[in-house]
C-alpha cells in the first residue's frame, strides 16, 4: 500500500504541467490541421463570379500552405497605426475584423488600412454579447450597422464585407444556441463566418 502526500505546491505544479501539455497539444493540432480561409470583397449588390465561387469551394483541396493574418477588436488609436506601420514595412496584407463603434470613433485609421490594401471585415458593432444576441433583429442590426460604419469610413458606398467574426469566438460556450441561430441569419444575409 502506497500513500501519496500532496502539498499545495505540488498540486499547482501538476496542474500547470497538465495545462501546458493540453495547450501544447492544441497548438500542434492547430498547426497541422488543414483548414484554409479566404476572404473576398463584395458590394451589397455584387454577385460572385463562378471562378471566385470555385476558388472558395476548392480552398481545402489546395496543398499549398497559406497563413492569413487577422486582427480583432479595433481600430485602436495607438496600437492599430503601429501595426499598420509594421505591415507596410514588411509588405504584408492582413484582415482587420473591426468593431463598428470604434470604426465610428477612428474612421481615419480604418480608411488608412483599407487604402493600404488590407481587408476590412465585420466583428459586430458593440462587441457586447447581451446586445448582439438579444434578438434576431438585434444581431442583424449589429452586423449591418458595422458595415455601414465601414462604408462611411472608407468612403465606399454599399460596402459589405460578407465576412463576420463572432465576438469572443464562435467556439466559446456562452450563447452557443444563439450563435447557431446567428449562423442561419448570416447565411440569409449572404455572409460567412470565420472563427
Amino acid at each position: 500500500m502506497r500513500i501519496f502526500i500532496f502539498n499545495r505546491r505540488k498540486i499547482l505544479i501538476y496542474t500547470f504541467a497538465i495545462l501546458f501539455i493540453a495547450i501544447f497539444i492544441f497548438l500542434l493540432y492547430m498547426i497541422f490541421r488543414n483548414d484554409t480561409i479566404f476572404a473576398a470583397e463584395f458590394t451589397s449588390n455584387s454577385i460572385a463570379s463562378d471562378e471566385l465561387e470555385n476558388r472558395i469551394e476548392n480552398l481545402n483541396s489546395n496543398n499549398e500552405k497559406i497563413a492569413y493574418l487577422t486582427f480583432d477588436d479595433g481600430p485602436n488609436k495607438i496600437i492599430t497605426p503601429q501595426v499598420l506601420d509594421i505591415l507596410r514595412k514588411e509588405d504584408v496584407k492582413a484582415t482587420f475584423f473591426v468593431i463598428g463603434k470604434y470604426v465610428e470613433e477612428y474612421p481615419e485609421i480604418v480608411k488608412r488600412a483599407y487604402q493600404e490594401g488590407h481587408y476590412i471585415a465585420n466583428h459586430g458593432y458593440s462587441h457586447n454579447n447581451d446586445v448582439l444576441y438579444k434578438s434576431e433583429e438585434s444581431f442583424i442590426n449589429e452586423v449591418r450597422k458595422t458595415d455601414e460604419a465601414i462604408a462611411k469610413a472608407i468612403e465606399k458606398e454599399n460596402y459589405n464585407s460578407y465576412v463576420f467574426r463572432f465576438p469572443n469566438g464562435f467556439i466559446a460556450p456562452q450563447y452557443k444556441q444563439k450563435k447557431k441561430k446567428a449562423i442561419e441569419l448570416l447565411s440569409k444575409m449572404n455572409y460567412t463566418y470565420i472563427d
